[in-house]
């Protein structure tokens, strides 16, 4: 699907972008929602997340 936008001047080619390989069944997100925990909220910082990661 990324090339063909690309190629139709659909998708700006220097723009980033983020493609999901959905063939692991994540075309269902509400099931894969039910699949694993909630992402914790935290704060915009390195603090945060390292103290996510490490507890």
């Amino acid at each position: 699907g990324l090339a063909r936008t690309v190629a139709e001047g659909q998708q700006d080619p220097a723009a980033p972008i983020l493609v999901l390989c959905t063939r692991s069944g994540l075309k269902d997100i509400n099931a894969a929602m039910r699949s694993v925990p909630a992402a914790p909220v935290i704060e915009p910082t390195i603090q945060a997340l390292t103290k996510v990661i490490y507890g």
